[in-house]
């Protein structure tokens, strides 16, 4: 932290690495990912690792927000296929929550909206869901909102989910830019 001198690690950027970086390890079938600094203080050149930044009052850094999307994306990893190609600056990433509900979590890590249909492997009909977005208006930012809100409560209660609006074979939906999104989706048994 001390040699980063930008403060990237203070930015969503860093957010953005860490979502994609934890998806990756998932695939390479790693069981365990760790941040180990929730609080720690800042370095001398103001940068730091910490997940909670102590100031006037305590504030989330963009990081923060990637653990409480993985941490709802359920156990199981399933196969995810996207016509975006890795390089291209999405990760997608494919979960089972339980025996009626599978997860897609994207990491936008681009500058443009994508508008995306996504469709089961199985079939299955979405029946319903909801979708969860840890968002930034740029990749220096030094905050994020999740689902809109910018500072949310201790117990996130206060940044609901939205309801999945397409339902179906096909579910439509637009990845903000510089986004963390997880859809929950509950199919047809």
């Amino acid at each position: 932290q001390d040699q980063d001198t930008r403060q990237l690690l203070t930015r969503a950027i860093n957010a953005l690495f860490l979502a994609d970086s934890i998806g990756q390890a998932m695939q390479q079938g790693f069981a365990f990912f760790n941040q180990w600094d929730l609080t720690n203080g800042c370095a001398k050149n103001r940068t730091c690792y910490d997940l909670l930044v102590d100031g006037k009052k305590w504030r989330r850094s963009p990081q923060y927000f990637v653990f409480p999307l993985w941490a709802a994306f359920g156990n199981d990893l399933l196969p995810a296929t996207s016509s975006a190609a890795a390089a291209s600056g999405f990760g997608v990433y494919a979960g089972r929550i339980d025996a009626d509900t599978v997860a897609l979590l994207v990491v936008n890590k681009t500058a443009d909206p994508a508008d995306v249909a996504v469709t089961l492997a199985s079939g299955a009909s979405v029946v319903d869901g909801t979708i969860d977005v840890a968002a930034a208006r740029k990749l220096k930012a030094k905050r994020m909102k999740l689902n809109a809100d910018g500072n949310p409560a201790d117990d996130l209660a206060d940044a609901p989910s939205s309801p999945i609006l397409s339902i179906g074979t096909t579910v439509s939906h637009r990845f903000p830019p510089y986004s963390i999104t997880l859809l929950r989706m509950n199919i047809a048994a």
